[in-house]
């Protein structure tokens, strides 16, 4: 086994022991803490799981642990670290993403799923398959003008009061059409239609 493989399953082993050990915080003081503990004992491999666990027991009061952190050390420590990590390794939005996200918001609209499921909805029942950004643009535009896509916030904020009563409007229609249908075995007793009870409300 060459060194480099070595060092891979020695990564993978403590990822694999921080993982059942949730209560080890992997700081620089407690991962030093730890190391040495290996490097004194020859006899542990750093490649096996038994060897972090063993090492953890046996410096368990050297360790720090987040209940001995102020709330500003573990936010420095531990929660500021984790976030960076996942910007880091957040998939970069694809070319066909940064083109949607443009004709949408170029145009007052919100990049979200519900408009680019309703944008992808127009263009097949258009018949319309190898789309261009005009076809893309044009698809936006005129569901916009129907009031079916979601306005960016941005275009919200901006919007005269009397457009904007006119989304209002027109989303509480779409959440009325979505909503159950009373049934008539479920009047309440002593009801004899639906009408007169709620115009009895």
């Amino acid at each position: 086994m060459t060194e480099e493989e070595k060092s891979k399953l020695a990564v993978d082993a403590a990822l694999e022991f921080m993982a059942q050990r949730p209560e080890f915080i992997a700081i620089p003081s407690n991962s030093k803490i730890i190391v040495e503990y290996l490097q004194n004992h020859p006899e542990l491999e750093p490649t096996e799981i038994n060897s972090y666990h063993q090492a953890f027991r046996a410096c368990h009061d050297s360790l720090r642990f987040e209940h001995q952190m102020s709330a500003e050390e573990f936010k420095q420590a531990v929660v500021i670290p984790a976030w960076q990590k996942r910007q880091r390794d957040k998939p970069k939005p694809s070319e066909v993403d940064v083109m949607l996200k443009e004709i949408f918001e170029s145009r007052g609209f919100r990049d979200s799923v519900k408009n680019r499921a309703a944008v992808n909805q127009y263009l097949r029942e258009q018949n319309i398959e190898d789309f261009s950004l005009e076809d893309l643009g044009r698809a936006v535009e005129t569901l916009g003008d129907c009031l079916t896509l979601e306005l960016s916030e941005d275009a919200i904020e901006r919007m005269p009061s009397h457009i904007y009563k006119k989304v209002v409007e027109q989303e509480f229609r779409d959440r009325q059409a979505k909503q159950p249908q009373p049934q008539p075995s479920e009047r309440p007793f002593g009801v004899r239609s639906w009408s007169e009870w709620i115009h009895s409300k």
